[in-house]
């Protein structure tokens, strides 16, 4: 087994636990975390046991704790993500979208017609899974269209159908 790393933490207690408090982030959470658990063990911890006891990767709470080594606290908080990916969908046609889905008269009854007709108004081509999950993670709206009826469908037959089917109650 691994001689665990001695972590010599500058900030006290008081310091740490007011930066928890004005952490937006569980990341930026669970780095304060690491340096309080490595400020009540003096003795140090190997990264197997600080993982346990923060509840991350032993592979990440050796990166943080190194990060603190090398660059103290700053080099710790500092955010290193790159960012999102730009969106499909500007905010210019996701108000349109929303504006036509909240009309009733001219409404879209399809993810296929509403895909059909972002690609006629901005000209950009989304794929159909896509365009779905972004639909219902930005809109409170499902589109959905009624299974097909067949053609020749006699209505009369299915009424008689419906009052002759024993235990059948029509409401």
């Amino acid at each position: 087994m691994a001689k665990p790393l001695i972590v010599k933490i500058k900030e006290s207690t008081k310091e740490l636990h007011k930066l928890l408090r004005e952490q937006g982030s569980e990341t930026g959470i669970e780095k304060i975390k690491i340096l309080l658990t490595l400020q009540q063990h003096p003795e140090g911890v190997n990264k197997t046991r600080l993982a346990e006891l923060v509840g991350i990767a032993p592979n990440t709470a050796n990166t943080w704790r190194l990060q603190y080594l090398k660059g103290g606290i700053e080099l710790l908080m500092t955010e290193n993500r790159k960012g999102t990916k730009k969106p499909t969908i500007d905010s210019a046609t996701f108000k349109k979208i929303e504006a036509r889905l909240r009309n009733k008269q001219d409404n879209f009854t399809s993810y296929e017609e509403l895909r059909q007709w972002i690609k006629q108004e901005s000209g950009k081509s989304i794929e159909y899974q896509a365009l779905y999950k972004f639909v219902n993670r930005k809109l409170p709206v499902k589109l959905k269209v009624p299974r097909k009826s067949h053609i020749q469908k006699d209505e009369a037959a299915v009424a008689v159908f419906k009052k002759t089917t024993p235990g059948h109650r029509i409401y």
